[in-house]
């Protein structure tokens, strides 16, 4: 044996000893993964390329954290003996790797340098893999336009090579394609047909990946029996595989499904043995699906805490591995929850989370309809091509230019219908989210003025006459000084009680209660005041009455607050469509073009929200050094117009 041979084989050695204690393999796969590595230690050059391939192949589904270090030493020997097949599957490798850790700019890298490397060494088999691979990195970015332009670019080559297995993967990819629109009634024509061509070659992981997908599809069409007996047959044909990622997926898969059937038990039971072998494995991306699984039985079940403390695990664990599509799940949910137990604050930050990562995907939504619409006359030369292979139909005549301008003048006219229905289905979906926001952030303030006069009330009721009564007793005793602390406090809690709940609104009505508000606030200020306050009583409902209260105290602390002013007008108008309220002062101003601040403030924000809640408008004029007016109109109720 030659020094070099010798120095080879002891590496390959070492490097074997190294990554064996990276990864178990399931006993299914032992055998095979043992018998690569014997020969392994005997390859050279590209069959060596080769093997390390077909290893890190073995380990992608089992142990995913050992199949990128042989993805990693076979990508090096490529580069070094410029073996470009090898380079191209190495790269590709390293690549999903890195796709099902959820870190997909890296995995672009290397599928993109893959492609680059296929087409100038114009090898269209491997070209038209790595079409595949970055269309599904595409897919889990929710960036769809994309990851439909390069299925398509796959779609073409595999019929180009006349490939009876990207036949089937044309069929699986329009099947998935019309899943995403909601057809489901196309996406089960095209599952099937992938799976008839699969049974036909006798392929045993892509039927299981058929039944897969078909059990899933009846899951969303609420076959749930259907549904598992198919995700049953394909977990048998993944266990006969050896295939861990496969099983624990359908064990995720079925776990819901047991779920919608309440069988919480079972459920809950399935998952937890899913997420033991995805923790083995660790593939993160799929570990994300998982945490978010836990949140939507515990939450489909009512164990709402439960629910919760899964939701922001997952949160957690999402914020170090993104995925989009799991992440609008878990914050909408989160959503529903907080609000539920009467977390508001927490509720309302995850709506908003929620509505941010929604917008961006329906950003994406439009690009992806669009584009759909543009791909129609290519999806039907594929469907087709389908056809032709099956016997079923033969393909027309491609040189008939009538024909073909024809169908480009219907495409067109597709695109014009279709955008016009998404831009009206936008304009109806961006009023609901809208009304949403608006309902929700009313049930806020109610909450918050009730929960205030309760704690107001506690405080007169229970504080308040406890205190009158310490005050009573230190009396007799002739403690004038304990006498005054116990009056003292006795009128902080008074005006604690006033300010968290005006009892006056009640008794004596909006429009006295303005002005004696305004009493209070001239005998304790250095402002002089101008009134001009109507009578503005019995128009609204009460707690109508109450937000346009407290309106007018938060413009009043603001101008007090930061106006510098030592004058102000204070006008209320009862006119014959709406009340106008006016306050102006004379003071600092700020100028309304820079200081965003200003207008962005918690103050600003209070008065617009209240605003909006009573449907008025609320106009605000600044002038620097000249003073600031804040003007609200809110229209009276039909009934006393």
């Amino acid at each position: 044996m030659s020094e070099i041979l010798r120095r080879q084989l002891f590496y390959v050695l070492s490097f074997l000893a190294i990554v064996s204690s990276s990864g178990q393999p399931s006993s299914a796969k032992t055998e095979k993964i043992n018998q690569l590595k014997s020969e392994l230690l005997f390859a050279k050059d590209s069959a060596q390329v080769d093997l390390l391939n077909k290893i890190c192949d073995e380990f992608e589904r089992i142990a995913i954290d050992s199949s990128i270090q042989y993805a990693e030493k076979a990508l090096s020997i490529s580069q070094v003996i410029e073996y470009k097949p090898g380079e191209i599957r190495s790269l590709n490798n390293v690549g999903y790797h890195y796709h099902e850790k959820g870190q997909y700019d890296l995995a672009l890298k290397y599928h993109n340098k893959a492609l680059e490397i296929a087409i100038n060494s114009e090898n269209r088999k491997y070209e038209s893999h790595c079409w595949n691979f970055i269309a599904r990195v595409h897919r889990s970015l929710s960036n769809m336009p994309k990851a439909i332009d390069c299925f398509l670019h796959s779609m073409e080559i595999r019929q180009e090579l006349g490939d009876s297995l990207g036949l089937a993967m044309v069929s699986g990819n329009l099947g998935y394609l019309y899943w995403s629109l909601k057809d489901y009634e196309n996406a089960d024509k095209y599952l099937k047909q992938a799976l008839e061509i699969d049974l036909l070659l006798k392929d045993t992981l892509s039927i299981a990946s058929d039944y897969l997908n078909l059990g899933l599809l009846n899951q969303k069409r609420g076959d749930l029996d259907k549904g598992i007996a198919l995700s049953e047959q394909s977990m048998e044909l993944f266990k006969s595989l050896g295939d861990t990622e496969g099983e624990a997926v359908l064990y995720g898969n079925i776990s819901l499904m047991l779920s919608e059937k309440g069988q919480f038990d079972s459920a809950l039971n399935y998952l937890n043995r899913s997420y033991e072998m995805k923790k083995r494995i660790n593939n993160t991306r799929s570990i994300a699906y998982t945490l978010g699984n836990y949140q939507k039985i515990y939450q489909e079940h009512g164990i709402t805490q439960k629910a919760i403390q899964t939701g922001e695990e997952a949160i957690d664990y999402l914020n170090h591995h993104p995925n989009i599509e799991v992440s609008q799940r878990v914050l909408g949910r989160l959503a529903e929850a907080y609000f539920e137990v009467g977390n508001y604050k927490k509720a309302y930050e995850s709506l908003s989370e929620y509505l941010t990562v929604k917008d961006s995907i329906l950003d994406e939504e439009k690009s992806r309809q669009i584009k759909q619409l543009q791909t129609i006359y290519e999806t039907n030369q594929k469907d087709l091509t389908i056809a032709e292979q099956k016997g079923e139909l033969k393909l027309a005549n491609a040189a008939n230019s009538f024909r073909t301008k024809l169908i480009w003048a219907i495409s067109l006219g597709l695109i014009l219908i279709f955008s016009c229905i998404y831009l009206f289905r936008s304009y109806r979906f961006a009023l609901k989210s809208k009304q949403m926001e608006a309902d929700f952030s009313r049930q806020l303030l109610v909450a918050h003025e009730t929960e205030r006069k309760r704690i107001s009330q506690d405080l007169h009721d229970s504080v308040g006459q406890s205190l009158i009564l310490i005050k009573n007793k230190v009396s007799l005793n002739s403690d004038s000084s304990t006498a005054d602390m116990v009056t003292k406090a006795l009128e902080e809690v008074r005006s604690i009680s006033k300010a968290l709940h005006p009892a006056t609104l009640d008794k004596i009505g909006l429009t006295a209660s303005i002005e004696k508000q305004m009493e209070e606030i001239d005998g304790h200020s250095e402002i002089f005041f101008s009134e001009e306050i109507d009578n503005i009583d019995l128009i609204f409902p009460k707690d109508q009455e109450l937000q346009i209260y407290r309106i007018f105290q938060e413009a009043l602390s603001n101008l007090i607050k930061h106006s510098k002013t030592k004058s102000a007008l204070i006008k209320i108008e009862n006119q014959e469509h709406l009340i106008r309220l006016e306050i102006t002062d004379y003071g600092v101003g700020f100028d309304l073009t820079q200081d965003i601040k200003s207008l962005q403030g918690l103050g600003m924000k209070t008065l617009r929200e209240r605003t909006q809640l009573l449907g008025g408008k609320i106009l605000i004029d600044s002038t620097r050094d000249k003073g600031t007016s804040i003007v609200l109109h809110i229209n009276k109720p039909a009934q006393h117009v």
